[in-house]
């Protein structure tokens, strides 16, 4: 297996996590937070968002600048789908690209998503909890 191999393998992990933490999650829960500091499931999406938009730029060698993203979907629906063709471009981009993009989509698409699955299932498990947090993992 060749390093581009394996990133493109520990991508599409982090990615099938992400899908499962968000498959079939009430609407309900995605506002609340676990602490006063806490971000909520959306705000966590929306963030993931902005850091997608992120890798792209970053990986053509541009300066991102942070909080300025438009998102063009306000249903939560819409705002997760927003997430998925984002991340695709963004996991596309370093997949095709220099070594430096590769080293961004393992930080970005890698560390921080996880960062991010992490406080989202702690945050659904906690609104949730009979949900099985263990879905996360594929068989």
């Amino acid at each position: 297996m060749t390093v581009a191999q394996f990133l493109e393998c520990q991508l599409n992990e982090v990615g099938s996590m992400l899908a499962a933490v968000l498959e079939d999650i009430p609407e309900r829960i995605v506002d609340s937070k676990v602490s006063k500091c806490s971000m909520s499931i959306r705000s966590q999406v929306l963030h993931l968002c902005e850091a997608y938009a992120a890798v792209v730029v970053v990986a053509d060698g541009g300066k991102f600048q942070w909080g300025v993203s438009q998102f063009p979907q306000t249903s939560w629906e819409g705002i997760k789908d927003e997430l998925f063709r984002r991340r695709a471009t963004a996991v596309e981009r370093v997949l095709d690209g220099t070594d430096k993009a590769a080293h961004i989509g393992a930080e970005y698409l890698g560390s921080h998503d996880n960062y991010h699955i992490g406080q989202m299932v702690t945050a659904r498990w906690t609104f949730q909890p009979e949900w099985d947090l263990y879905t996360i993992y594929r068989p």
